[in-house]
């Protein structure tokens, strides 16, 4: 079993670890801003972002800003994030891999957004919540900083 089998950890111990936990895009969450950011990017992710914000922002107005791989499921991440009530934004980002606007279907009806910072959509109304590829969102959010 190797060294982790000898390891006697606390009850407190582990509470304490689980709450001080850090996992950057997963549901990094900026209050003040109304902006939510996640790192779902393949369509269990998405699904659990979805029935995250159902339960949790049941009558906010969301504004997705989704950007992803070729090679993920896009087609069905776009069906679970996108409602009639909600804005759909795609977002194209530099990595070898990455699914450019060109490429997206026309009936998800998204609109290109050209992400310069977070600076830049603090204003939209409602919930802003940016998912997708973990390499978008290293991309977009390092260049913010």
């Amino acid at each position: 079993m190797g060294a982790v089998a000898h390891l006697k950890l606390s009850d407190e111990v582990i509470s304490n670890a689980l709450k001080n936990v850090y996992w950057p895009y997963r549901l990094q969450y900026d209050k003040e801003n109304q902006i939510l950011i996640d790192s779902a990017h393949n369509p269990s992710g998405i699904q659990a972002l979805r029935d995250f914000l159902d339960e949790n922002f049941k009558d906010v107005k969301k504004t997705f800003f989704f950007g992803c791989l070729k090679n993920k499921y896009y087609k069905n991440m776009l069906k679970i994030l996108k409602n009639k009530e909600d804005d759909l934004y795609f977002i194209e980002f530099e990595y070898p891999n990455a699914l450019e606007y060109s490429e997206l279907d026309k009936k998800f009806k998204a609109k290109k957004y050209d992400f310069k910072s977070l600076d830049e959509i603090k204003n939209i109304e409602g919930l802003k919540i940016i998912c997708g590829s973990i390499y978008m969102l290293g991309n977009i959010l390092t260049a913010d900083r």
